[in-house]
């Protein structure tokens, strides 16, 4: 299960291909709750097992939420869809309990985005695909 909730202010923003005119006013949200089966497709040992490497690929659903909003003329743009993505990604565990992943590419296939006029900004995303990228960190136990 992941879940994200990540505010973004015109500095994130202004580099979005996908986001043309004023960025500096914009200020944005994305939040994401996604749920996976995971399947492990590789697994190398290093270092007398201190270190191991995974190779993880992982099919799921999700529901995701972007919200937009520009400060300077008040307007909103929000977006909201149920997603089918597919992950993958290295798992890097130290020591047997630590462990960092990167890169996590999760593509993901969603109902159609309108690309939409608010104010002086267009959102023109891609309508039914998107993809995510980002590092997961975090501690490991096994019962």
């Amino acid at each position: 299960m992941i879940l994200i909730n990540v505010e973004l202010n015109s500095k994130h923003l202004e580099s979005n291909t996908f986001i043309e005119g004023d960025k500096d006013s914009l200020y944005g949200k994305l939040s994401a709750y996604k749920i996976f089966l995971v399947y492990h497709l590789l697994s190398k040992d290093f270092f007398n097992k201190n270190l191991k490497v995974n190779l993880i690929s992982s099919v799921g659903g999700g529901y995701n939420i972007w919200y937009f909003k520009n400060l300077k003329e008040n307007v909103d743009i929000f977006y909201n869809r149920l997603s089918v993505d597919i992950l993958t990604r290295f798992r890097f565990t130290i020591m047997k309990y630590f462990y960092f992943e990167y890169p996590v590419v999760d593509f993901l296939l969603t109902s159609r985005r309108e690309k939409s006029y608010k104010g002086s900004t267009f959102i023109n995303y891609p309508e039914y695909i998107g993809i995510f990228f980002w590092i997961t960190a975090g501690l490991s136990f096994d019962f």
